[in-house]
């Protein structure tokens, strides 16, 4: 059980490097160099990230959480909760018009 566990440590390990040294690299093609499924490479790399972006706020690719554009911008639970009651009472309104027509 300890040879699988370093494999899967030194497959973890081996598939940051390779999506560091080369971030255009797909999951598809890093799971086919580290013989693993490409699921398994997606969450190995998720968990890299995880843990890198823990030590010192950037994720495998270097880029910064607090300046990424993908992100979410950060929301008080009062501005949730708004935005969350505008989309429910959008999408009721968009119900009643299309029963209406």
């Amino acid at each position: 059980m300890t040879d699988l566990r370093l494999a899967a440590e030194q497959r973890k390990r081996i598939a940051a490097r390779i999506k560091e040294l080369q971030p255009a690299a797909s999951t598809r093609r890093i799971a086919g160099v580290v013989g693993a499924d490409q699921s398994t490479v997606v969450r190995e790399l998720a968990d890299a990230n995880a843990s890198l972006g823990a030590e010192n706020g950037s994720d495998i690719n270097g880029s910064s959480a607090e300046t990424d554009a993908n992100a979410s911008p950060a929301l008080s639970g009062r501005a949730s909760a708004r935005l969350a009651a505008q989309r429910e009472s959008g999408a009721a309104e968009r119900r009643q018009r299309t029963a209406a027509a």
